[in-house]
């Protein structure tokens, strides 16, 4: 019993400092389909919710998905930052 316990402390604690995994990294990115009638700014404004100022997260999704003009379309598939 006691070794058991041992062998899966280990093996957890092993976990623990191993580095980023890039396929961990890239599953805490999500995935915003644009809707008719939205915008790099309203759709930034609704993620951020109300009162907060979504410029930084504008800049943050036009560079993050190559938005040329800041003008996107419907169905456009955009990456929102992990931490948005």
């Amino acid at each position: 019993m006691v070794a058991g316990m041992v062998v899966v402390v280990s093996l957890v604690g092993g976990r623990a400092g191993a580095g980023v995994n890039p396929r961990t990294q890239r599953a805490e990115t999500r995935i915003y389909v644009v809707r008719p009638g939205e915008t790099v700014w309203s759709i930034a404004q609704g993620i951020e919710g109300p009162g907060a100022d979504p410029r930084a997260l504008v800049d943050r999704l036009i560079a993050a998905n190559h938005v040329a003009n800041g003008i996107v379309r419907v169905g456009d598939r955009l990456e929102v930052p992990a931490d948005a």
